[in-house]
């Protein structure tokens, strides 16, 4: 399809279509010919939802990534939507005033009166407002906290059995996201997008990786667990980053995690072969520990004051420590957490 056809179809002007491919956020072919784009139904699909994104106000670069991103579609328009938290803030307290000014002045009411008499500090609705964020906003927050949580295995098909599913999953996250997971989320929202986004593709990677081992790879990824294991005994400063997120943050993620298992395993099959290879895999850390790394153990102990349980759920706080290091609960600054810790 030519690019003036492309146009009427899309509603998008040539010249914003020109302006996406250069920022190739689409790469129609070159007629060899004539050198004109050839749009195939792909790439009208792809400026339809391009015309989408941009009408509901999401920055290029956000539209470039969720396109390149599509497993974290949910998070990019999350994203937006807290992002257009203060314009509606603002937005409320207009209304909010307007409304009260309708209601309690009388019918003659001339500007000097308006200032001296209604507007002079006494109007204050942020507790009303903060009402109406959670009557609208908290559904999305607890959505929010399960796509992080479950992203890598979410690329499936949709189903009407997994569509259930994923609501009792999203319900299970908002009964904890006000208790336990509360500090888990904030963390979570308190990184960048850029940062969230890094973490979820190589966390799904490494998701995969784990969830399709043979029993040749067992080995490897076992020795890559113990070099990690072995690189955090050697760092004060990791060591010091996990005792101060273990309590508040992911103990409880992993206790949520065990609880939930039923629902995500159903959801995406690939979830019991991660969990059963990560199994195994701890429990091969656990001979090393009894064998031949009786001082990484003894090192492991000391430094993080105890703050591991190998008796619970067959010793799988080692596989979060395998990718504690490059992942998102160590991305963080040390005075940053404790301030979100601190907070109430």
């Amino acid at each position: 399809m030519k690019i003036n056809e492309v146009a009427k179809t899309t509603g998008l002007t040539k010249k914003a279509i020109h302006f996406y491919i250069k920022e190739e956020l689409l790469q129609p072919e070159t007629n060899a010919d004539n050198g004109y784009y050839e749009f195939s139904a792909q790439d009208i699909q792809t400026l339809q939802n391009i015309a989408l994104l941009r009408q509901l106000g999401m920055p290029v670069t956000e539209v470039k990534s969720m396109l390149n991103n599509p497993q974290m579609s949910c998070y990019f328009l999350h994203n937006l939507l807290e992002n257009l938290r203060p314009e509606l803030h603002d937005l409320m307290q207009k209304v909010q005033k307007l409304i009260y000014l309708l209601d309690t002045l009388p019918p003659k009411t001339d500007v000097d009166f308006l200032r001296t008499n209604s507007l002079s500090g006494r109007l204050n609705f942020e507790d009303r407002i903060e009402r109406i964020y959670d009557l609208y906003f908290h559904d999305e927050n607890a959505v929010m906290l399960s796509i992080l949580i479950w992203g890598s295995f979410l690329n499936v098909s949709a189903t009407e059995y997994r569509s259930y599913l994923w609501k009792r999953l999203v319900d299970m996250a908002r009964s904890e996201i006000d208790g336990p997971l509360r500090q888990t989320y904030r963390y979570l929202m308190a990184l960048d997008r850029e940062a969230i986004n890094e973490e979820s593709i190589r966390r799904y990677f490494i998701t995969m990786k784990a969830a399709e081992l043979t029993p040749a790879g067992m080995e490897a990824y076992h020795q890559k667990c113990l070099e990690s294991l072995r690189a955090l005994s050697r760092s004060q400063e990791l060591m010091a980053r996990w005792k101060q997120v273990y309590h508040p943050i992911l103990l409880p993620l992993m206790k949520f995690c065990e609880n939930a298992s039923g629902f995500i395993s159903e959801y995406n099959p690939n979830y019991t072969p991660y969990v059963q290879n990560n199994r195994q895999c701890c429990h091969l850390l656990m001979q090393d520990f009894k064998k031949t790394e009786i001082r990484l153990l003894r090192d492991l102990e000391d430094g993080l004051d105890g703050m591991f349980d190998l008796s619970e759920n067959d010793g799988c706080v080692l596989a979060a420590m395998y990718t504690y290091a490059q992942g998102a609960f160590s991305i963080l600054p040390q005075a940053r957490v404790r301030k979100l810790l601190e907070e109430t």
